[in-house]
């Protein structure tokens, strides 16, 4: 650390700013400045620093660097002292030189090595100095022997502090280090002893190769069963034995390319293989995920055996497939079964998206899901349905679905504090699991199926009470270009069930079998009757049966029918709104027949226009038989002979009224008449 230039003790300015930290870097440089410290040196160049004199520092500072760094050398340094400096290719070449086991060299080797390099600069320079000066005075060249004996003596007394070198004190021994240092550099002062292959006995690749197929091997062999095996092929291949704590030595340095082969590749890629970084979406509806879970709450279950004997089972667990929100971990959807069933996954997603509706006021689809390969053929057009892209999960890794840690959360949190809690995975360990003991006497405690179905309803429905708040306030932020809503019809007929068998429309309309009862419906769109004669399959939802879709087979024609109104037939059982219900179907049946008629008349106008302009068709219309809006055809057959009588008719009806006018008119003439001749009207005046 200290070092002489023009003949002044010098310290690095950079101990008191940075490696001392004694003050900072603005108060040294104001001292400067105020001359209380004295530099020798500026620093200018890539490779140059500062220097300050150090007599003329402060004693504090004086002090705390003689305790930090030791005494400061004297000024007879010897010759080869005086060459000594830090060489900064030396520090990047050792700092960033590997093994061949990928390890670095330590700190302290660096620093050695570091030294050796500095010393052996400085040995350089010194030879040449004598060389040249020699050569100047024309005096012989110096004996190798004293000079090395005199390089030897000045570097035995060098600072091992400031110079932690392990150079040889015989000369000879130095020089031969030195000369190969010329010829070969840094890389010669390295020991030999790093990665020595020498005392090895699993040297060439063929012994390796035997040894690394042994270790992955699917048996899981141990040690020493390895190291028995290796043997016998050694002992043919006049190689040495080897030891199991040798072999576990080598399991140990090749865990990386030996661990697929005993442990497989799907685990290989869970535990070692690197792993994607994801965060969890900003806003809801962006991403969901699904996935089953055995649920850790255990429950009693009677079943009669085909002898009539009643058995009780105490181990029994339900599944309950959850749809998960990354945003908020939110539980959107859920549905609890015996087992995992692809029903039971399409419940879970009708779940989730019903219960947007509850929250947002309306069904919504979901612009990312991801789910695993679990009756992918049969489920990813309900996947689809649902989600504008469904990505499932690369199969059996389960790093990619961040379900899996949170059913651990919930079988900590909740679970656990259940008395039939039946304890965590297989693979933990076995002092983390529920007493056995205790369990089996109180396994007669256990809740039934449908308590245990209760216990899992509670848990998911605090989950989101616990986590609603914060959804709807994500979905308020939410962007409205992302939000996907979801129509009644849209719904039944991508997520509904089926009854597995077609209807038929009839005058009481649609009359289907809903969860084990018999149900009407209807359509109030005049449509739907027009394809009367179609056979019709019903979507619905078994949770709100108030609705159901009617489509063909392809899907071309779609109609939503609602559950038929039921009438008292006393009306002394009437009751508010029966009235308005009943108006309902009074108003669509008269506008019904109002379009009937309308078309009727409209196909009458048509036709007899068609007759005026093609003359010819006269007696097509006896074979045709055509009807008229009143249903009649055969009046119209007969137009021609009825025309003329008709005619008849008007005349002597027009005569015959005439006739009676005039007939009436004679009847008063003559009663004017009478009454001027039989009374006389003056005097009444």
């Amino acid at each position: 650390m200290y070092e002489f230039h023009n003949n002044i003790l010098s310290i690095p300015a950079k101990v008191l700013y940075e490696d001392l930290e004694v003050v900072s870097y603005d108060t040294y440089r104001q001292w400067c400045v105020r001359g209380k410290l004295i530099k020798t040196r500026t620093a200018r160049g890539l490779d140059s620093y500062a220097l300050l004199d150090f007599e003329k520092l402060p004693q504090n500072i004086k002090d705390l660097i003689i305790k930090e760094y030791g005494n400061p050398p004297s000024e007879n340094k010897s010759l080869l002292e005086k060459q000594l400096k830090s060489d900064p290719e030396a520090v990047e070449f050792f700092a960033n030189w590997q093994l061949p086991d990928y390890r670095f060299l330590e700190e302290s080797v660096q620093k050695e090595y570091h030294a050796h390099a500095q010393i052996f600069n400085a040995v350089h320079a010194l030879i040449n100095i004598r060389q040249t000066s020699r050569k100047k005075l024309n005096r012989p060249k110096q004996n190798s022997e004293e000079l090395w004996k005199e390089i030897s003596g000045h570097i035995q007394k060098l600072n091992k502090t400031e110079y932690p070198h392990s150079l040889p004190t015989n000369p000879t021994s130095l020089k031969r280090k030195y000369t190969r240092y010329i010829k070969e550099g840094y890389s010669s002062l390295i020991h030999a002893n790093f990665c020595n292959q020498h005392s090895a006995k699993v040297k060439d690749t063929e012994q390796e190769a035997s040894l690394r197929q042994l270790l992955r091997k699917h048996n899981n062999l141990d040690n020493e069963q390895i190291s028995a095996i290796y043997n016998i092929i050694a002992d043919k291949c006049n190689w040495k034995h080897i030891s199991a704590a040798t072999v576990g030595n080598y399991r140990e340095k090749w865990d990386l390319i030996t661990f697929a082969g005993r442990r497989g590749q799907q685990t290989f890629d869970n535990v070692k293989a690197m792993t994607v970084k994801r965060k969890a979406p900003l806003y809801p509806l962006y991403y969901w995920t699904i996935d089953g879970w055995d649920v850790e709450l255990l429950y009693q279950k009677t079943d009669v055996t085909p002898r009539g004997k009643e058995v009780t089972t105490y181990h029994n667990r339900l599944n309950v497939v959850v749809v998960l929100d990354p945003c908020g971990k939110y539980p959107i959807g859920y549905a609890i079964g015996t087992h995992e069933t692809p029903e039971l996954i399409q419940q879970a997603i009708r779940n989730a998206v019903n219960h947007t509706a509850e929250l947002f006021g309306q069904r919504h689809r979901v612009l990312q899901l991801q789910s695993d390969r679990y009756a992918t053929k049969k489920l990813t057009p309900f996947y689809e349905a649902v989600s504008n892209n469904y990505i499932p999960a690369k199969a059996h890794n389960a790093k990619a679905k961040i379900i899996e840690p949170y059913f651990l959360r919930l079988n900590k949190k909740y679970c656990q504090l259940m008395p039939n809690w039946s304890g965590f995975g297989v693979t933990s360990r076995k002092e983390n699991q529920p007493n056995s003991e205790i369990l089996n006497k109180i396994r007669h405690t256990f809740p039934d199926e449908q308590l245990c179905r209760l216990q899992i309803e509670r848990i998911l429905e605090a989950e989101r009470e616990a986590g609603k708040a914060k959804y709807l306030s994500a979905y308020a932020d939410m962007p409205s270009e992302d939000k996907h809503y979801m129509s009644d019809d849209e719904y039944l007929y991508y997520l509904g069930e089926r009854t597995g068998r077609t209807n038929k429309l009839n005058h009481e309309g649609i009359k289907v079998t809903l969860n084990g009862k018999i149900q009407h419906y209807d359509c109030f769109n005049p449509d739907f009757r027009l394809y009367g004669h179609l056979d019709w399959t019903i979507a619905y939802d078994s949770d709100n049966t108030d609705k159901i879709l009617a489509y063909n087979e392809g899907g071309s024609l779609r109609f939503m029918l609602d559950k038929k109104y039921v009438q008292p037939m006393a009306l002394k059982d009437r009751t508010d709104g029966d009235a308005a219900e009943l108006g309902k179907i009074q108003q669509f049946n008269k506008y019904l027949n109002g379009k009937i008629a309308e078309q009727t008349y409209q196909d009458a106008e048509i036709v007899e226009d068609l007759f005026q302009k093609v003359p010819e068709l006269g007696n097509t219309l006896a074979k045709l038989v055509l009807t008229d809006s009143t249903g009649n055809h055969k009046n119209n057959r007969n137009k021609a002979r009825l025309n003329a009588l008709n005619e008849v008719k008007k005349v002597a009806y027009k005569q015959e009224k005439q006739k009676e006018k005039e007939n009436v008119s004679n009847w008063k003439a003559q009663q004017d008449a009478y009454l001027r001749e039989k009374v006389d009207i003056n005097k009444y005046l």
